[in-house]
């Protein structure tokens, strides 16, 4: 169902031939609350850019809602980028990505202030620093299979209680879950490499879901910005959990 607009989408949205929100017109149509259609004159919304909300940045929303969209395809680079949107927080709302959504670009919702987070499950590209600075607290943080390379920086400073990796996953880039501090960490077998800073600051265990490190690359530099510096890891043969083999 189609939510309710004192005004029509068509006085508040801009779309072009292609499905795309390219306008919304806050002078018009307000900041207290921003809801997204799902059909903007006749047309099925597609895909959001940054120019949709451009405005944001100095007019936080006390609610955005994207969750009727159902065709939804494509949240583009930059679009929520730094929304304040304290009504998430204060009222305990979730932000919802409509399960059609299959590419978010990159700082798609850098600086985000929504409680919790659920990604679709036919995702298959997360640009860099997606969801950085995502407060997301409380949220258990599935990885979708379609998912094999997670991005510089994508949850940077994501406060949730835990990440599941789906078993896809072969590259976590630099800075990737920096700050991070949840439960544990189980990284899929097929791994093949973990950038630097990945972990920095995660004091908990991370275990590898195989019973050697070998052929991974994992950013090691000895300082700073290892992959992993203050964490314990461990390694997984039969279903034990051991010591990583040197």
């Amino acid at each position: 169902q189609e939510p309710e607009y004192a005004l029509t989408p068509e006085d508040c949205f801009t779309i072009d031939d292609d499905g795309m929100i390219t306008a919304y017109d806050i002078d018009r149509c307000g900041s207290d609350s921003l809801v997204f259609p799902a059909v903007i004159d006749g047309k099925v919304v597609k895909s959001i850019t940054e120019a949709s909300v451009a405005n944001s940045i100095n007019y936080p929303y006390d609610y955005v809602d994207i969750s009727n969209m159902y065709g939804l395809e494509e949240i583009g680079i930059n679009a929520f980028w730094r929304i304040n949107d304290g009504g998430y927080v204060g009222t305990g709302k979730d932000l919802i990505i409509p399960e059609s959504v299959n590419v978010i670009g990159g700082f798609g919702f850098n600086d985000f202030n929504g409680k919790s987070l659920s990604l679709p499950t036919n995702m298959n590209s997360i640009g860099e620093g997606a969801f950085s600075d995502y407060v997301g607290t409380g949220t258990t943080l599935k990885i979708p299979n379609g998912i094999d390379t997670i991005e510089t920086a994508t949850f940077f400073q994501f406060n949730g209680n835990s990440i599941i990796f789906s078993d896809s996953i072969k590259n976590i880039e630099s800075n990737a879950f920096f700050h991070y501090n949840g439960g544990d960490i189980v990284i899929p077998s097929g791994i093949e490499s973990i950038g630097s800073c990945v972990f920095h600051d995660f004091e908990g265990t991370i275990i590898f879901d195989r019973p050697n490190l070998d052929g991974v690359n994992l950013y090691n530099d000895g300082h700073y910005c290892s992959w992993a510096i203050n964490a314990t890891v461990k390694c997984k043969d039969n279903g034990q959990i051991i010591d990583c083999p040197n």
